[in-house]
């Protein structure tokens, strides 16, 4: 233990302050602020100047001191803020006899090692010029240079040059960086002195280097020497200045510095104070003086820092123990060697930010006598070092006036625990006024090494400080206080941690009075906190539930005098009496099925809600309760409870169908009668046949499926059927024959068997992928060209049987070893396609695609997918793909209506035909086709050949024809595609018997007689296919069946097949494929290599079919011309090289990388700062394209910074244009783009093409680039272009390359191409605009009130469920809303609504037909209604959630100017644009979006904007003159087209008028208005009509646009805007009227977004440019929302409405109605 002595007045106000320094402060650390700094002031005589320490000499008649130096050796450096600075300014000094005419030069020693320069010139003012002399001989002489660069330091590790040294040789410049700064390298320069010079410094702010330099002469080589000299200048003897500190910010090695200024060598005294002590030490000394300085400096009692340094040296100093966002303030004077003293200099308040350790501390616990107190440190950050924390106790000393006077005079931690001066006089203080002592007892310490790379979490001990594990302390009566402290020595300064203090005073044990309290009968519902105690009493466990007996429970005293007694833990006693039990307490069921043993511990005993348990509160016995009867249990009650109570129930017969049946499922065929043991068991009771139950057998001799029917007696009853499997017996191999690249095997053949699996495997489990199965007929089976291994084999027979395949069990394995050493592929696999069959399945099994010039590529896409699939499994030597020819062929000779009732080819089909016919032999793939051949006859010829000469072959057709060439080595192969996915069926013989039980010789038979209504095969009218398999099974073919008519059965077939035999005959005929044709192929043109060449790689991408593309290898279709001018930069200085090529009219192309997840680091203004770090860049490069030779990507890195980058950008854009493709989404790095001096090139080529789906570099780089692009999933898949990037840099780099190539050569493309369609002013003046305006838009987002958004869900939930109840109700039944295929049973089954059509998946149920049964029922309402809801659950109540920004709560869609053909805006990610506001609850969803705090929102609607667009464009007089009227225009139409007064039109007609008005806009037809209004066809057509004699300008403006579209292949808008109409080319009917309802629409539509475009870009404007705080952030359609500070609310409502009305001028006028709420919902 050790003690310290307290003094009284300063000294403890010292000490208080110190430990309130300690106070941690978790809040983050303030800025600071380096005031101007001057590095030493010169002495200079009248007339002259010097600034920091370069003179400024101006010629004239008096001498002048230009300075007094020191020579010694070395380099002399300083640095400074002070842009005053000359720059090359020269200084030479010499003997007279060297010196021009007028020019004087004196040279005094003062004192040893100095020297004084007087000069004097007094040339003519012409000859006035900087003056720089040839050094004499044997003079000293000094030169004095100083150099100056404005370069900043933006990042880390900048680049500063320096220029301007040319005179100097040989000199070394060894640089020493500013507080905040570290020197990562040294620079040297040669004897020339090179026109630049780096230095390269890290982490720098905003600095400006200067560097000093000197020279002294050789006297005798009468030169510049070699050797450096250092001059040091030194300022008069005054009061040094501190002008700058830093503290905690520093990654220097001194924890805090100081920077002080002076002229003479001597002392340098400083003392660091906080602010509040360094004011109150003033006035208690006069103002602070030398004397209190050097005392304080000697006992350091209360000083955080002080220092006394050789004055020389004192330009940099340091100190510790500094509090975090404290201010403090430095006196400091200065001493010379005769111990003359300066005046007292105040440094300027400075404030420090962050801690070394930062954190907080808690103490819980009561402080009380035994009592346990405990910390709980909590770290959140600690600096390098060595951290520690001791916690202390205060105890009372015996000579301590006061237990407060003690506590107040505790600075905080020991002596020792603060940074100290070297002096040990501070012990010897006066003893004299001291008035107490106290003692700080160490109870326990911790200590731990903090590494660089530690986080806090992973320091030794730490999980200690934040557990608080030791920190621990039981008080007792000497203890009055206590207190932790974690203390940080890092390597630059210390920290304190402190912790709370408080007191205790030791109280008395009050006198407890008597608690006595009646008895009650136990409850489990009544607790302590139901049982009154007398006053001052309370229960300390309120929730308890006393049992039965006399316990004591824990009560808390409180006495009256609290100040004097301390409150005590009593427990009192409570006696509960026991329960008694009733009947209704035991739940028992009334019957329990017979068990064969005893039944009990069945029962259930409940006290209210709680079960009570047995053993704990009952005890139950059991009589009579084994066999079929009356059984009784007896409850008795124990603990709580009390009572016996019985309760009888009786034990019936049990049902079979609930005992578990033991017997063996399968049994192999023995030709008798099959009967497999049966056991029966209810639990582990067996029961006993014939006692129990007894057992009869069905079915039980054939192959197939059997039964056991199961019958109860005695104790069971009822009955219950189990079904077996008779299979084939199991083979047994007999033979098994191996060599060096083969095995033969024989194995039984059994009775009733089909045929044979082997399976051959390499892994003893026969794992799937490691398992190859053949289906085999015969008894042996021979495999060669076998893998050096190890192989397993099993075999197994099976029978087919009405569809389905019984298998016998597997043979014993059996294992043989292969040694063949070499693996030879089998050269001879021919693979058949069967072109037109395939490319048929692939149409129609794969959704519509088509590429950007409008051809069909679906079944081209599906085609190449089978084919890839079949090559891929198969590994063919040979293909072969057959197509059909249109001429007729011998089966049409044969049978004029052969295929006749085909319909005729799909237009988007036989477009695709000729396309794929050319790919294919473009791949090298052999195709084949000749009239008056089908592709049949050419698959069959061709695979017999193959067979003959031993090939394998495989045929894939999606013609099940094609099945009668099924063999044991031809396979025929029939995929299926759906939903874009192939499914193959293979088909050997075995497969097609197990499928159609037919053998495949038998499929013509087949078709012989049930016909084929695909190829339009008669066959014989009444046969079947059921009945065909029948005949065949007894006849085997159609002229033994024939032969045999008379024994056909049933009677029908029979006289059918008796009056149609040539019929049969013919049709057998028409099926049988030719294998005998004499083709003009043969095997050896079947062989195929090189499919991925260059030229199927170009026609493959011109189809956009781009994950084709992936197949190809990455080299294929490169351009090798084209990347030779590709280049990485990495380096600053290759940058601006690069920078300097580009030329006067060459664009600006860019594409840039970077992360999406990180934040862009922005000043108040908006714009990137300047000295941003890399670890805070988005970018990680960006591809920078000049033209087609100027393409290079810039690699952010450690010597080429984002800002490196960017800001070269910017500057190429005060001269240059800048062209990207998506610019918005790389806004964030191009903050100098503007509407003016930027080109997007994904827009324009928007505009050209609206109907196409993207419009990135690869869409537009063939067609206006003239270059050939790899796809990006070619070489990243689906990854995003930073994952992309970061794992495949170098294709990254080439793809981003090409994209900023595309992006410069397409830009003069696309810009006539605009001009030409004379859209160029719709792209400058509405969309690039635009563009900047939904960029800002993004970056605000709409706030959300997340609490709204929970109780909005909430709502809709609660009315779900209401619709759910309310719909089972009227549905009579519960099931599945949300399945189609249950809604629709209920819907067309159960309550027999029409328009039922049924499908493959069940009744159609969407919308469209619930809108036409919507009258039929209420249910139809509520489901809608449901639906609606459900998706509005699900899609914003639910899903906005995750969309909300965590970090300013607000959401921030997307606005996407390229996804609709009419130029409307779309909102995704979410989507806003599209929230529900039919239905009330749908519209409630916009009360969760709210402004932000002190803002409104206004909202801005057109009115009617499409039909004033209507009318202007149509310049109906009738429509124009309502508009100008301001009547209401829809009672106006209803007025007109209804033949009824004005006044008199009723609000249906009204209604009616509006769904006509509307409808019309969007060329709606006489059945789409009769849904609508849910009237028929011909009374809607009479309303069109009617409406068009009303306005027949608008009926001539609509058949104009229509014959525009047709004739010209778009419309266009009031603006330009261009709309392709491809349907009107389409073959299909209901296509061609779907392009002329757009031809109708489009103008208006696209006019009216583009007015409201035109006054989002104005009102934008109009904002930014005012400087309102107010800001637009979201546009639905034709309408805006404006967040809008309070302030400005009335401008804001003055600049909307004057906007959006004058955007325009119309034939009518625009009105746009302003609305204000305080949320979405009220402002609409």
């Amino acid at each position: 233990m050790r003690k310290r002595k307290l003094k009284k007045g300063l000294a403890w106000i010292l000490a208080c302050a110190l430990f309130m320094g300690m106070t941690p402060v978790n809040t983050q650390a303030k800025e600071q602020k380096n005031s101007e700094i001057v590095l030493f002031n010169a002495n200079v005589a009248s007339g002259g100047s010097v600034t920091g320490g370069a003179a400024t000499i101006e010629p004239t008649a008096e001498p002048k001191e230009i300075v007094t130096v020191t020579p010694f050796s070395g380099l002399w450096k300083y640095y400074g803020q002070k842009r005053t600075f000359i720059r090359d300014v020269h200084y030479a000094v010499s003997d007279e006899k060297d010196l021009p005419d007028g020019v004087t030069l004196t040279i005094s020693s003062e004192t040893a090692g100095k020297q004084q320069f007087v000069l004097k010139d007094e040339r003519s003012s012409d000859e006035k010029q900087k003056i720089s002399y040839q050094l004499a001989k044997n003079a000293p002489a000094y030169e004095i240079r100083a150099y100056h660069t404005n370069a900043v330091a933006k990042t880390e590790k900048d680049t500063i040059n320096i220029a301007d040294r040319t005179g100097l040789t040989d000199d070394k410049v060894e640089i020493e960086a500013p507080a905040g700064y570290r020197i990562s390298s040294q620079a040297s320069v040669d004897a020339n002195w090179a026109d630049t010079m780096s230095v390269t410094l890290t982490e720098g702010k905003n600095e400006i280097a200067y560097y000093l330099a000197s020279k002294q002469a050789d006297a005798t080589k009468n030169a510049i020497d070699t050797t450096n000299k250092t001059i040091t200048i030194v300022a008069d003897f005054t009061a040094p200045q501190i002008t700058s500190v830093s503290g905690f910010d520093s990654d220097t090695d001194t924890t805090s510095s100081g920077l002080i200024t002076g002229n003479e060598p001597g002392k340098f005294y400083y003392v660091v104070l906080p602010k509040a002590l360094g004011e109150e030490a003033e006035k208690e000394s006069g103002g602070m003086t030398t004397k209190f300085i050097l005392s304080r400096v000697t006992s350091h009692y209360g000083i955080v820092g002080y220092g006394r340094v050789d004055g020389a040296k004192a330009s940099n100093f340091s100190f510790n123990g500094l509090a975090a966002e404290t201010e403090y303030v430095i006196y400091s004077f200065m001493t010379d060697d005769a111990g003359n003293e300066s005046a007292v200099a105040k440094s300027a308040v400075f404030t420090t930010d962050k801690m070394a350790i930062a954190g907080s501390v808690e103490i819980t616990g009561t402080p009380a006598i035994d009592e346990t107190l405990t910390a709980k440190p909590s770290l959140d950050s600690v600096d390098p070092g060595e951290l520690s924390y001791q916690w202390y106790r205060v105890k009372k000393a015996e000579d301590a006036e006061s237990f407060e006077s003690v506590l107040d005079e505790t600075g905080g931690a020991e002596e020792d625990d603060l940074e100290a001066d070297d002096d040990e006089d501070d012990d010897e203080e006066d003893d004299s006024d001291d008035d107490g002592t106290y003692e700080l007892d160490a109870i326990h310490k911790f200590a731990a090494n903090v590494k660089e790379e530690d986080d806090v979490t992973t320091i030794d001990g730490a999980a200690a400080i934040k557990g608080a594990t030791g920190l621990t302390y039981k008080v007792t009566k000497e203890d009055i206080g206590y207190r932790l402290i974690c203390q940080v020595k890092a390597k630059k300064y210390s920290g304190y941690l402190a912790g709370q203090t408080t007191t205790y005073v030791p109280k008395l044990i009050p006198e407890i009075p008597k608690v006595t309290l009646g008895s009650f009968v136990y409850s489990n519902k009544k607790k302590l906190s139901s049982i009154r105690l007398p006053k001052r009493f309370s229960w300390v466990d309120s929730t308890i539930v006393p049992v039965y007996g006399n316990s004591g429970y824990r009560a808390k005293y409180v006495p009256e005098n609290e100040t004097m007694y301390r409150t005590v833990i009593i427990r009192v006693k409570v006696p509960v009496k026991k329960k008694a039990l009733t009947k209704k307490m035991i739940r028992l069921k009334k019957k329990y099925a017979y068990e064969g043993k005893a039944i009990k511990g069945n029962e259930t005993v409940k006290d209210g809600k709680e079960v009570l348990d047995s053993g704990k509160d009952y005890k139950a016995s059991y009589q009579n309760n084994k066999n079929l009867g009356k059984a009784t249990i007896t409850i008795k009650g124990i603990g709580n409870y009390k009572g016996t109570k019985k309760v009888s129930y009786t034990i019936v017969k049990r049902s079979v169908r609930s005992v578990t049946c033991h017997y063996k499922k399968t049994k192999s065929y023995t030709g008798r009668w099959v009967k497999p043991n049966v056991t029966l068991k209810v639990g582990k009771v067996k029961l006993e046949k014939n006692r129990d139950y007894t057992l009869v057998y069905r079915n039980n001799l054939q192959i197939g499926k059997a039964s056991v029917v199961i019958q109860g007696m005695g104790n069971f009853t009822g009955k219950k059927t189990i079904s077996f499997k008779i299979v084939p017996q199991t083979p047994k191999i007999q033979k098994l024959k191996k060599n060096k690249k083969s095995f033969a095997i024989t194995y039984s053949s059994g009775k009733m068997v089909h045929g044979y699996q082997m399976e051959v495997s390499t892994a003893s489990s026969f794992a799937a992928k490691k398992t190859q199965k053949y289906i085999l007929n015969g008894n042996r089976f021979e495999a060669c060209g076998l893998k050096k291994g190890t192989y397993y084999i099993r075999v197994k027979a099976y029978y087919s049987k009405k569809g389905k395949r019984y298998e016998s069990g597997y043979t014993s394995k059996r294992k043989i070893k292969i040694k063949n050493k070499e693996v030879k592929k089998l050269e001879n696999k021919l693979v058949l396609i069967d072109g037109n069959s395939i490319l048929n399945r692939a149409f129609y099994g794969v959704p519509d695609l088509t590429n950007r010039e409008g051809l069909h590529t679906n079944a081209i896409y599906g085609f190449l997918n089978i084919l890839f699939k079949i090559l891929d499994e198969e590994e063919p030597s040979h293909l072969l793909v057959a197509f059909d020819e249109k001429a007729p062929t011998f089966r049409h000779k044969m049978y004029e209506e052969y295929k006749g009732k085909r319909k005729p080819m799909p237009a988007e089909l036989s477009e695709q035909v000729p396309v794929i016919r050319n790919l294919l032999q473009v791949m090298n793939i052999r195709i084949y086709a000749e009239e008056g051949i089908e592709a049949d006859d050419i698959l069959g010829t061709m695979a017999k050949k193959a067979e003959q000469e031993g090939y394998l072959v495989s045929i894939v057709s999606g013609d099940r024809d094609l099945l009668q060439l099924a063999t044991d080595t031809i396979l025929v192969r029939i995929p299926k595609t759906s939903r874009g996915k192939t499914v193959v069926e293979d088909y050997h013989t075995a497969q097609v018997i197990e499928k159609y039980s037919v053998t495949p010789s038998q499929i013509i038979d087949l078709k012989g007689l049930m016909g084929d209504a695909s190829d339009n095969i008669p066959g014989v009218p009444g046969i079947g296919e059921k009945t065909a398999v029948k005949i065949l099974t007894m006849f085997g073919t159609v002229e033994n069946a024939i032969e045999h008519v008379d024994e056909v059965t049933p009677n029908r077939a029979k006289e059918a097949l008796k009056n149609h035999v040539d019929m049969a005959k013919m049709s057998k005929d028409l099926a049988t494929i030719r294998t005998n044709c004499k083709l003009g192929v043969v095997l050896s043109e079947c062989t195929f290599e090189d499919m991925f060449n260059e030229k199927a790689y170009q026609m493959i991408q011109s189809l956009d079919l781009k994950s084709i593309l992936r197949r190809f290898s990455e080299d294929t279709g490169r351009d090798k011309k084209l990347e030779k001018y590709f280049q990485v930069i990495e380096t600053k200085k290759d940058w601006l090289s690069f920078v300097q090529t580009i030329e006067k009219k060459e664009p600006v192309a860019v594409k840039a990388v970077f992360r999406k997840d990180a934040a862009v680091t922005t000043s108040a203004s908006g714009q990137m700062t300047l000295f941003m770090t890399e670890a805070d860049g988005r970018l990680l490069g960006m591809a920078v394209a000049f033209s087609k030779e100027k393409i290079a990507f810039c690699k952010v890195g450690d010597d080429l910074s984002e800002y490196d980058i960017t800001s070269e950008i910017s500057n190429l854009l005060k001269t240059h244009i800048l062209v990207a493709n998506d610019l918005k989404n790389q806004l964030d790095f191009l903050p100098d783009a503007k509407p003016e001096n930027s080109y997007d090139t994904n827009l324009a080529a928007y505009l050209l093409s609206p109907v196409q789906k993207k419009f990135g570099e690869e869409e537009i780089a063939e067609n206006y680039a003239s270059v050939l692009m790899h796809p990006y999933e070619q070489f990243f898949g689906k990854q995003p272009e930073e994952t992309a990037f970061l794992e495949k840099e170098d294709e990254a780099v080439r793809y981003f390359s090409y994209c900023a190539l595309v992006n410069v050569l397409a830009y003069p493309n696309l810009s006539k191409e605009l001009k030409k369609q004379k859209m160029q002013s719709l792209f400058e003046q509405i969309e690039m605009p635009l563009l900047f305006t939904l960029y800002d838009m993004e970056k605000v987002g709409i706030l959300v009130e997340k609490e709204a958004l929970h109780e909005y869900g909430a709502k809709l939930g609660e009315r779900i469920s209401e619709l759910e109840a309310d719909i089972y109700e009227r549905a009579g039944e519960s099931f599945n809303i949300n399945s189609p295929k249950q809604l629709g049973v209920i819907l067309f089954e159960k309550m027999h609504m029409p328009y039922g059509k049924k499908t493959k998946t069940g009744y159609s149920t969407s919308a469209e037909v619930l809108e036409k049964l919507r009258f039929e029922d209420p249910i139809v309402e509520m489901i809608l209604e449901y639906r609606q809801l459900t998706k509005l659950k699900s899609t914003y109540a639910d899903g906005l959630e995750s969309d909300i920004d965590e970090k300013d709560g607000r959401i921030h869609t997307t606005f996407n100017q390229n996804v609709t053909a009419t130029g409307r805006l779309s909102s995704t990610e979410p989507n806003l644009q599209n929230i529900p506001i039919r239905m009330e609850l749908g519209r409630q969803i916009r009360k969760v979006f709210v402004p932000q705090d002190g803002y409104v929102f206004l909202d801005a609607d057109y009115s009617q904007i499409e039909l004033r667009v209507l009318a202007h464009m149509s310049e109906d007089a009738t429509l124009i003159e309502a508009y100008r009227e301001n009547a209401d225009i829809h009672r106006t139409t209803a007025a007109l087209v209804f033949h009824t007064p004005y006044e008199e039109v009723t609000e249906l007609q009204r209604r009616n008028a509006k769904a006509v008005n509307f409808g019309i806009v969007y060329g709606i037809s006489g059945f789409g208005l009769s849904r609508d209004l849910n009237i028929s066809k011909k009374q809607a057509e009479k309303y069109i009509e009617d409406y068009f004699e009303t306005y027949p300008d608008v009926k001539r403006f609509m058949d104009e646009l229509v014959e525009q579209g047709k004739q010209k292949g778009y419309v266009t808008s009031l603006f330009g805007r261009i709309r392709p109409i491809p349907e009107f080319a389409s073959k299909n009917f209901m296509q061609r009227q779907f392009g002329e309802r757009i031809a109708m629409n489009s103008p208006i539509q696209g006019t009216a977004a583009d007015i409201i475009k035109i006054a989002m870009i104005r009102v934008h404007k109009k904002l930014k440019e005012g400087n309102y705080k107010s800001r637009l952030i979201l546009q639905i359609h034709d309408e805006l929302l404006i967040e809008t500070h309070k302030d400005e609310i009335d401008e804001v409502k003055q600049i909307l409405e004057t906007e959006m009305v004058h955007a325009c001028d119309l034939a009518v006028p625009l009105i746009a109605e302003v609305k204000q709420g305080i949320n979405w919902y009220e402002a609409k």
